[in-house]
């Protein structure tokens, strides 16, 4: 359910605020890796807390970076 929510917060940054491709390439690769990465070893639950984790943190960066291209 946090990779929907975490995709759905980068599709609005992608649309709504005009950043350099590199960026939104490099968020979209961690994305990926982040949500794919636990269905490669479904048995391990400390990758999973780790990957939710991740995308948290991603998506806490993401939200930032959108307040402060706001405010600027």
């Amino acid at each position: 359910m946090s990779t929907i929510f975490i995709l759905l917060v980068f599709a609005y940054f992608v649309i709504r605020f005009d950043v350099d491709v590199r960026e939104k390439l490099l968020l979209l690769v961690l994305i990926g890796i982040a949500a794919l990465l636990p269905l490669a070893s479904p048995g391990s639950i400390a990758l999973r807390i780790a990957c939710a984790v991740a995308q948290g943190a991603i998506g806490v960066y993401i939200v930032i970076r959108m307040h402060y291209l706001k405010n600027v």
